[in-house]
């Protein structure tokens, strides 16, 4: 696969939040993704290809994982839903320069709603935005990332009315993430 310069994903940059989500929510979701990465033997900086309609390979700079944070993230699914959402979160950010708004509610099929978040103008809700589905897989490979990203399609496929869909599949393991719009 051709990709990109590497770029980089700063898990510890994560841990400032975002304008409209908190730095105290963030700083789980990089506990978490550090957690997940040191579970499958990855150091402090590890190269991560992404597969999206551009490929590219990225740095991605975790936090020492304490004794405190590998008990707090003992269970592999919460562990690696809210890492991947960290993931999701850096992802998102620097491939489509917008910034993770608000937790939708529970039922729609989708996680997070994004855009961007300096628009000061009068919009109905979540006018210009878009839908952030987020999956995470502790190790996997190339054809379980694609049966989950098929997977997440579907789930999202009732609201897709709404507005346009962003997936993003993260696997820990090799690491790799596969994002795809919708």
């Amino acid at each position: 696969m051709d990709v990109e310069g590497s770029r980089e994903l700063n898990l510890v940059g994560l841990t400032n939040g975002f304008p409209m989500i908190s730095s105290a929510f963030c700083q789980v979701l990089a506990e978490a993704a550090s957690v997940c990465l040191e579970d499958q033997k990855h150091g402090l900086d590890v190269e991560m290809t992404v597969t999206a309609s551009e490929p590219r390979a990225y740095s991605v700079r975790r936090l020492e994982v304490t004794k405190q944070a590998a008990n707090t993230y003992v269970d592999d699914v919460t562990a690696t839903e809210w890492g991947a959402l960290g993931m999701a979160f850096l992802l998102v950010q620097d491939l489509y320069e917008d910034t993770v708004l608000q937790q939708s509610c529970r039922g729609p099929g989708f996680d997070y709603w994004i855009g961007e978040a300096d628009n000061d103008e009068e919009l109905p809700p979540f006018q210009k935005k878009k839908r952030l589905e987020v999956s995470g897989i502790r190790h996997a490979g190339p054809y379980d990332i694609d049966k989950r990203v098929r997977k997440k399609l579907r789930q999202v496929s009732p609201s897709d009315g709404v507005a346009s869909a962003v997936i993003v599949v993260v696997d820990f393991g090799a690491p790799a993430s596969k994002v795809v719009d919708k």
